[in-house]
């Protein structure tokens, strides 16, 4: 993931509300979205970023 390895959490974190958006509009599949996001928020958590529930 390029944005992982430019080391840029606030793009990630804009692709994932991106991935959210699809997934509710039915861009995507609801299982692709979950694995989208896993992937994601296991790279904002590698890169020390606190996340929360919301």
């Amino acid at each position: 993931m390029r944005f992982f390895a430019k080391k840029e959490p606030v793009q990630l974190r804009n692709h994932l509300a991106e991935i959210e958006r699809d997934t509710k509009v039915g861009k995507l599949s609801g299982a692709e979205g979950a694995r989208k996001k896993k992937e994601i928020l296991d790279a904002l958590r590698k890169l020390g970023e606190t996340l929360t529930t919301e």
